[in-house]
């Protein structure tokens, strides 16, 4: 029997720890997954998944394999236009993935093709990181700082409470300068995803400062999954997803506004059971293997 095979087409551009997550999962069952290019060819009779982004329905694709995976809705101006210009023009996929009903529901896709909604999961390095590290930060960041409005604010904040903070992810010349003159933050810049679980380690704290903004607010904190599951307490803004999180988990996060001192961040932290929440059974609850197999 022939074994099952797919291509991940890939963007430069997104951080998409979900590819990786694939293909390690499909690997153990026998598939081959191969990582490549988003522009590259993909033959007649080879299934790939591609995240979208925008696929132009006068790209040739017809009798294309391809499902299309939507994460995120448009952002900024005319987002719900976006939106819909994208479900209108883009081409015809095989089936779709979405990371929720939220998603989904912005594209208002009228055909009836297949999917499946796969939400955020941890990959199992995070779970692996020794928790007896010397803490040399109170708060880590990891993740997009540039276009992240009022990040840079809180970690001013925070670093007014006389707090440290470590940065990871790429920074801008400008960010670079007004984080500079902090006495408590660091910046580290962007590093190899699997340099990661072991700096955020190094910190009390893992921040989640997401823009109270939609579709942000809605969407899952992939970095606040990944900060539970390497043991560290959360301190975030607050806004609808976190707040829902926190609740329904019984996570206590420390809120940004509540932070005055250090002293504020001395109560326990919560440590939440976070194995559901790893990539393996997130792809099993889900039935993405099924899934695939059907398409």
């Amino acid at each position: 029997m022939a074994r099952k095979s797919l291509l991940l087409l890939m963007t430069e551009r997104a951080y998409l720890p979900e590819a990786y997550a694939y293909q390690r999962y499909l690997q153990q069952r026998g598939w081959v997954v191969d990582l490549v290019n988003e522009n590259a060819d993909v033959p007649p009779d080879q299934l790939a998944i591609k995240f979208m982004g925008f696929a132009p329905r006068w790209r040739v694709t017809s009798g294309r394999r391809i499902i299309h995976e939507y994460h995120s809705r448009s952002t900024g101006q005319l987002a719900v236009a976006k939106d819909l210009a994208k479900s209108w023009l883009s081409t015809t996929p095989v089936a779709r993935i979405f990371l929720n009903d939220y998603v989904k529901h912005g594209f208002r896709f009228n055909d009836q093709l297949p999917f499946i909604y796969r939400d955020m999961a941890v990959d199992e390095a995070f779970y692996r990181v020794r928790r007896d590290v010397r803490k040399n930060y109170d708060v880590v960041f990891c993740g997009t700082i540039d276009r992240r409005p009022g990040l840079i604010e809180a970690v001013q904040q925070l670093d007014q409470c006389g707090l440290s903070v470590l940065l990871i992810g790429h920074v801008s010349d400008t960010s670079k300068q007004k984080l500079g003159r902090l006495k408590h933050a660091v910046v580290h810049g962007r590093v190899d995803r699997d340099q990661i679980p072991a700096l955020i380690s190094q910190a009390r704290f893992g921040l989640n400062y997401t823009p109270d903004l939609r579709p942000f607010n809605q969407q899952t904190s992939t970095k606040t999954l990944e900060y539970l599951a390497a043991g560290l307490g959360v301190i975030s803004n607050r806004y609808a997803w976190a707040e829902m999180f926190s609740t329904r988990h019984g996570a206590n996060f420390f809120w940004l506004d509540d932070v005055k001192m250090p002293v504020d961040l001395d109560r326990p932290s919560v440590e939440i059971d976070m194995t559901s929440f790893e990539w393996s059974p997130m792809l099993d609850r889900c039935g993405f293997e099924d899934f695939l197999s059907s398409v």
